[in-house]
């Protein structure tokens, strides 16, 4: 039963990457993760089902881009649901979604 729990954590909270912020701040070999930062703009919106939802931003050409858990700004983005942000950060590789957005830093359009 324990194991259940913490594979479902894993699901839930995303699964822990060690270093993270040092891999996203380019510290690392990995062109991927090496690249500018860029921003992009959308709706910010919950997907998935329940326990495995994630945050997700919907750009205008209607493409879905998942945000990353692991970003410091995750659960903050959460109140900003149905509103349309301008996000600048990084794609980053995920286990569970293949890439995500690492937000450093977000602005509410009006």
């Amino acid at each position: 039963m324990a194991i259940i729990i913490i594979i479902l954590s894993m699901f839930y909270l995303g699964v822990p990457d060690q270093g993270v912020h040092e891999k996203v701040m380019g510290y690392t070999n990995d062109s991927n993760i090496q690249q500018d930062t860029v921003i992009i703009s959308g709706r910010i919106f919950v997907s998935g089902h329940e326990p495995f939802t994630v945050l997700a931003l919907e750009q205008d050409d209607g493409t879905a881009v998942t945000l990353s858990a692991a970003d410091s700004l995750y659960k903050e983005l959460w109140s900003h649901q149905n509103q349309i942000v301008k996000c600048k950060g990084k794609f980053i590789p995920d286990t569970l979604h293949e890439q995500s957005f690492y937000v450093i830093e977000y602005k509410k359009v009006e």
